[in-house]
């Protein structure tokens, strides 16, 4: 699964243990013995260096379907390992149980691209310092560490010398990882799952095709949501509002035009004088569009607040306020508005650090992986300085008593500071 049409260059390194060869005849063939219904009317079709996808020969009408996979054609999660969570630990479970020597499924994974040098796990060292400081390598890192435990686990109960190396077995779980659909079934919310032939449709963002699980007719289909030409790319969306982080880390590709998705989890669990709660274990995340999150942030970090053990009883009610009103209240007094914004601005300054002084010019790289690259940590630098910047004007009318409609992050956290005006009016 890749980006359609935006191919990233990359220098084509293969792993040992994969066909590098594909035959689409004997693809469909396996497919159809499975039961899985693909339509005539498209082909496989080489867009780039070791990108498939699927190509329309014929035209396609608004629900027309192009795939149908009965269930007992794809794998879930729970057909690989019942105990598993997560798409990571379920990539190592497909990649143990494929190592283990199991042929059914060999024809499948013979349709993998054999190689891999657009996913950040197999960056070198220069694309790996470019890198450096984002949260998509710290998440490249716990990856490899799972990957790295579960094919250790995986060597110690082998009968015998396993089948492939530890590059192989992490190679088939970036691409197990990278083709993995999200599926919901009646009992189960956000399934894996691995879905043939239909994990070679790339992304755009003007996809004219999608794809859903019914689980009344127990299938898997793949629709036409409007006419599409014979001669063009047959595409799904691999989410309208997925961020960079994710596109990259899991797909290996940066989409055009999609820094207005871009999120950072926010995390305050280390070095906090703070008695142990759930609160912290709650994922927030600044993103790119602050009117929607700038007041579950802020709540959160005014509840951050009042557990701290030198706050006392003072702003204790806070947490119960906090629950009752859905994650979301509003300030509640100078003081403890101005410990949130300083957590907030000593967080992002403290990322900021991770990076070079001043933004990397995107127009000296010649190649277009090098410039996706860049493009992806100067957006991440851009969202840490811009909530940087506004927890640094929240701070200074605090202290001067008003907030200036001309101050730079006014209009883009407008929300908040109605909020913030509010409380300086108030004698709280």
């Amino acid at each position: 699964m890749m980006l359609a049409k935006h191919i990233i260059s990359r220098r084509l390194i293969p792993c040992a243990g994969f066909s590098s060869t594909f035959s689409e005849d004997a693809f469909r063939t396996w497919t159809a013995r499975k039961g899985i219904i693909v339509s005539p009317k498209v082909r496989v079709h080489s867009f780039g260096p070791d990108n498939r996808g699927l190509l329309a020969l014929a035209e396609f009408t608004k629900g027309e379907p192009l795939l149908r996979a009965p269930r007992s054609a794809i794998l879930l999660l729970d057909d690989v390992a019942p105990s598993a969570q997560g798409y990571t630990e379920f990539a190592c479970a497909f990649a143990a149980f494929f190592l283990s020597g199991t042929t059914e499924w060999k024809t499948y994974v013979d349709s993998f691209p054999s190689t891999v040098n657009s996913f950040p796990a197999f960056f070198g060292p220069r694309e790996r310092a470019m890198l450096g400081g984002t949260v998509v390598m710290d998440s490249v890192k716990q990856q490899e560490q799972r990957v790295a435990e579960d094919y250790a686990k995986f060597c110690a109960g082998a009968a015998k010398h396993p089948a492939g190396s530890f590059q192989d077995f992490l190679k088939l779980a970036v691409l197990v990882k990278s083709r993995c659909f999200n599926v919901l079934e009646s009992r189960l919310n956000g399934i894996p799952t691995m879905v043939p032939f239909a994990d070679m449709l790339n992304h755009s963002p003007a996809a004219k095709a999608s794809w859903f699980y019914s689980t009344k007719m127990g299938e898997f289909r793949v629709e036409a949501d409007e006419r599409i030409k014979p001669g063009e790319e047959v595409c799904i969306n691999y989410g309208a509002d997925k961020p960079n982080s994710i596109f990259l880390s899991v797909y290996g590709f940066v989409p055009a035009g999609n820094h207005v998705n871009d999120e950072i989890p926010f995390d305050l669990t280390g070095g906090l004088d703070i008695v142990t709660s759930d609160i912290l274990r709650q994922k927030i995340k600044l993103t790119a569009k602050p009117s929607e999150c700038d007041a579950y942030l802020m709540s959160y970090l005014r509840v951050v607040d009042s557990l701290n053990a030198k706050a006392g009883e003072s702003s204790a009610h806070l947490l119960e306020d906090y629950e009752l009103s859905d994650h979301k209240i509003p300030p509640v007094s100078r003081e403890n508005e101005a410990q949130a914004l300083r957590r907030l601005k000593s967080f992002c300054e403290s990322r900021l650090a991770r990076f070079p002084s001043s933004p990397l010019d995107e127009d000296v790289c010649a190649e277009g992986r090098d410039r996706s690259l860049l493009a992806y940590v100067n957006g991440e630098r851009l969202l840490y300085k811009r909530y940087q910047q506004f927890a640094e004007t929240g701070l200074r009318g605090l202290e001067t008593g008003e907030i200036v409609d001309g101050e730079k992050d006014t209009k883009k956290f407008a929300k908040y500071f109605a909020g913030l005006q509010f409380l300086l009016k108030s004698k709280r």
